[in-house]
């Protein structure tokens, strides 16, 4: 009996090698096995043969096709889902990849609960917007849209919009030597020479209410045609630190508008002790609603007119150098 069984089990052995086989195996060379369409799974230990070491493999039918990579400091689906979640994965040290064999995409998060995804080597990444759909950078705290791409919209601006409350802010400056002036209280604008500095031009006006200056711009079509603030500059040249008060006031103009004298509520722009002694002074205004229509995404004219404030006023105007304004507004869109 046991002749005829040392005999027989080798004959079963080499028979059923012959024939397909199923589950999972480890094999050198696992092109070497009769493989079932997706019911043969292999990893390949080998270096040797066509196929990768220590990549796992499944049999489609006419080709074994990778099914991931199982070399250390790579983690498998089984690591990424586990239940766990007092073991350390997808960590600086050891990434989580996801990729086609030749490059990957890291995912992982640091000791700082930082976390990251990256290309795993110098390469494009794409974020792909699919098609009849938008792109969003979305603040989950606020349930608000941060940033919204929509690659179907009619126009550059509403291709890239902006949450109401995450509008970037913009400036524009308005130099002395760009204003014009009521020219009887305020001078027009004039190069002066401050403290032997380099020449520059400024306003000088009278110590009248009716001291005026004014100034003008396109505004591009992404403001949100909302409030405007405005920062004065101003050097004092005496050794005066008495105070400056002054009021600030705008209008939007459409085209084919009537260009008018008429301005929205004035806001106060004061200092209440100028630097003086050739020092410059900012003085930032609260924010000012133009009167008129300013709606968004139209081209609009906005005009500003600063007054000075008499009645307030104590520091020596003849000697109060006006440098000019900077405006800073939001915006909607990426795009101007």
């Amino acid at each position: 009996m046991m002749r005829f069984l040392r005999w027989f089990l080798p004959l079963i052995f080499v028979t059923g090698l012959a024939h397909a086989q199923t589950g999972f195996i480890m094999r050198d060379d696992c092109t070497a096995l009769t493989g079932v369409a997706y019911n043969t799974v292999c990893q390949n230990t080998g270096s040797t043969g066509t196929l990768t070491q220590g990549f796992l493999y499944s049999f489609d039918g006419s080709d074994w096709v990778s099914a991931g990579n199982m070399h250390s400091n790579t983690y498998g689906l089984d690591n990424i889902m586990t239940v766990d979640n007092t073991t350390s994965h997808c960590t600086e040290a050891n990434k989580c990849q996801f990729g086609n064999g030749t490059v990957y995409i890291d995912l992982y998060c640091n000791d700082q609960n930082v976390c990251y995804m990256e290309h795993s080597q110098i390469g494009d990444t794409y974020l792909r917007a699919r098609s009849n759909y938008h792109l969003v950078l979305y603040d989950e705290e606020l349930s608000s849209a941060i940033l919204t791409i929509d690659p179907d919209a009619a126009t550059q601006i509403g291709k890239y919009t902006f949450g109401t409350t995450y509008m970037p802010k913009k400036t524009v400056d308005f130099p002395a030597a760009a204003l014009t002036t009521d020219t009887a209280q305020c001078a027009s604008p004039a190069l002066a020479t401050i403290n032997s500095g380099a020449p520059r031009y400024t306003i000088i006006c009278t110590d009248s209410d009716s001291s005026s200056i004014y100034g003008e711009v396109v505004m591009p079509k992404s403001w949100d045609g909302g409030t405007v603030t405005f920062a004065h500059r101003y050097v004092q040249t005496a050794a005066d630190t008495c105070v400056l008060n002054g009021d600030i006031a705008a209008s939007c103009r459409l085209a084919t508008a009537t260009i008018n004298n008429t301005w929205g509520t004035e806001v106060a722009i004061d200092d209440a002790a100028v630097t003086g002694s050739n020092a410059i002074d900012m003085t930032t205004s609260a924010a000012v609603t133009p009167n008129g229509t300013c709606t968004a995404g139209t081209s609009r004219l906005l005009q500003f007119r600063y007054q000075l404030d008499a009645g307030g006023t104590t520091t020596a105007v003849a000697t109060l150098h006006h440098l000019g304004f900077t405006m800073e507004y939001s915006v909607t869109s990426l795009s101007d």
